[in-house]
């Protein structure tokens, strides 16, 4: 597959170290490790070194099992710089992955009982899911999500979520099915053609786009409610600005759709609750 013109966003050193790392979707992993500790410091719960670890590394295992499969479904030369990169490379991730399993399994011994049985539980759900999505009519959008932010409060599962904290969660959640469902429209061309289900493949892109307008609307009221509830807390302005992120991601979507910038700045947003840990 040739470079097109769009690719030229990324000929140079820092801008392909950055491809380098959301290719093999480290930038995904570290997001999820901060995103856990966003939950952990709502809850008051601290959470053990290890705990990170497996969180990342497990992440990272399951997008690059994700990748690897895709290479047995999908034709490369239609598909993303991903795609042809898992293509050429595929020996090589599958020894990574399986480096990354046994690496897993060690730091795992070290993990309070019930992270990991919660963390066992949610494992045998994520590899049906790896395993089954791409033949199940459904959107792939809304599982993920649950999947996603199921796995970053596993974490914070020996304390517990309290009760005016649920509203955090019910953002976070829809923050993450914003961004799914917009990396899909990204993504429509590409999901139709190796015959993948998503909202757009679906319900087409006008629908997709309507779905998007009317999350952010719900966000908008859920986000009111929580300044007038806790008075614009650090933990609310951060959410705010992940939403404002992926409103201009989906404002500028047409500019954003010759490259692979979309990808980056959307999954840059997992990092804004870091914020959290400096002030």
């Amino acid at each position: 597959m040739k470079l097109n013109s769009g690719w030229a966003f990324f000929m140079n050193p820092f801008k392909n170290h950055l491809l380098i790392i959301n290719t093999l979707s480290i930038d995904i992993a570290l997001g999820a490790v901060v995103s856990a500790g966003f939950f952990a410091k709502l809850s008051g719960s601290p959470i053990d070194y290890p705990v990170y670890t497996v969180l990342g590394l497990v992440v990272l295992i399951i997008y690059n099992v994700d990748h690897l499969l895709d290479v047995k479904f999908l034709d490369y030369e239609r598909t993303s710089i991903r795609h042809e990169f898992f293509y050429r490379n595929y020996k090589p991730m599958l020894i990574m992955v399986v480096v990354l399993l046994a690496i897993t399994f060690v730091v795992s011994l070290l993990l309070p009982t019930a992270i990991l049985k919660a963390g066992a539980i949610l494992g045998v759900l994520v590899v049906c899911y790896l395993v089954f999505h791409r033949k199940l009519k459904f959107s792939k959008e809304v599982i993920g999500a649950m999947i996603y932010v199921v796995g970053i409060l596993i974490p914070s599962i020996e304390t517990g979520i309290k009760t005016p904290l649920y509203i955090y969660v019910l953002v976070f959640f829809i923050t993450v099915l914003i961004n799914l469902i917009l990396f899909s429209w990204f993504d429509f061309e590409m999901d139709k053609h190796s015959g993948q289900y998503s909202v757009m493949t679906l319900f087409g892109k006008r629908t997709g786009e309507y779905a998007i307008v009317i999350l952010s609307l719900l966000q908008l009221m859920l986000f009111t409610y929580i300044f007038h509830e806790h008075s614009g807390s650090v933990e609310w302005f951060v959410l705010l600005m992940m939403n404002v992120m992926l409103i201009a991601i989906f404002l500028f979507r047409f500019r954003l759709k010759s490259n692979d910038l979309y990808r980056l700045l959307g999954d840059s947003i997992f990092y804004f609750p870091v914020v959290l840990f400096i002030i």
